[in-house]
């Protein structure tokens, strides 16, 4: 029979294996639904009541009024919607990540929406 220290031990390695299968999962999901749209140019506008996406696929307008909060991240910007979907805005395709935060933010605050700030987050 096991000691409880053996167990704690076994279900730590049985939670890292789990972690490890969803993450594994995740990015094959994503890169398989999205495969045709990576590598390609995506341009976002920011007008002063819609956000503008135009990438291969077509043209998305979202109304900013759908907006239930902006996380950001080290390497994103996460915005929700009430709707239940994300933009996802990676900091390394923009020009100035410090410029769309304070732009975010703006946002936000016009909206009366949450701004969070997750820069220690990392997949667990």
């Amino acid at each position: 029979m096991a000691s409880p220290r053996e167990i704690k031990r076994i279900n730590r390695v049985k939670e890292w294996i789990q972690r490890r299968i969803y993450q594994r999962h995740y990015i094959k999901y994503v890169i398989e639904c999205y495969k045709y749209r990576f590598n390609h140019p995506t341009v976002l506008q920011i007008d002063e009541n819609i956000f503008e996406v135009k990438d291969i696929s077509g043209e998305l307008k979202i109304n900013m009024a759908v907006l239930e909060k902006v996380i950001e991240t080290t390497e994103h910007f996460y915005t929700t919607l009430k709707t239940g979907g994300y933009l996802i805005i990676p900091k390394t395709k923009i020009e100035n990540p410090g410029e769309m935060k304070n732009l975010l933010k703006r946002i936000c605050s016009k909206l009366n929406i949450q701004f969070v700030e997750e820069l220690n987050w990392r997949w667990k």
